[in-house]
């Protein structure tokens, strides 16, 4: 498969990871609220399995409401990871440099998070106190996962970087970006 239909597919991947995202915040509190406690429940069901939670533990409202919390934190951090992950391949298959790849990467995952919070409170119960209260925090969760998929692609860029360099001495480099 050629890189010109690879990067087709990623950024039709990237515009319907962007459209999940949107979707989710679209979600009414109650509809939200189901989808996390049934992954709560399911984890906690996981973990009686394996030994590391009390048998019916599951049934407890206290411990599904406890990790319920954790749940929503990790579905912001993952999300956000998964869409800048995504992006960095797309703009490293369109050729974008490294520093500008990270650079755009923040600041349009930054906007996009902004976006998906102001209409996250057109839904009915979600975001009650406004921007300024849960919302910010859930920016500050998305932009976590955003600085988690740069910092990996940062060390993997590094650590290419090296072997790369080395390679580049014995074959000799031509420098060609993917589409080219």
């Amino acid at each position: 498969m050629s890189y010109k239909r690879i990067g087709i597919i990623a950024v039709f991947l990237l515009l319907l990871w962007v459209g999940f995202i949107i979707f989710m915040s679209s979600q009414t509190a109650e509809s939200s609220g189901n989808m996390s406690r049934t992954v709560s429940r399911a984890i906690i069901t996981m973990a009686e399995k394996l030994g590391v939670a009390y048998p019916g533990a599951g049934n407890s409202v206290q411990a599904v409401v406890r990790i319920d919390e954790y749940v929503r934190d990790l579905a912001h951090i993952a999300m956000y990871f998964m869409l800048a992950a995504i992006f960095s391949a797309v703009l490293w298959l369109w050729g974008i440099s490294n520093n500008c790849r990270i650079a755009v990467v923040f600041i349009s995952g930054l906007c996009i998070s902004i976006i998906d919070e102001i209409n996250q409170m057109n839904y009915y119960g979600r975001n009650d106190s406004g921007l300024p209260g849960a919302g910010v925090a859930d920016v500050f969760k998305d932009v976590s996962g955003i600085c988690a998929a740069v910092g990996i692609f940062i060390f993997l860029r590094r650590r290419f970087d090296k072997r790369s360099s080395q390679k580049k001495v014995s074959e000799g480099y031509k420098g060609n970006t993917p589409l080219e």
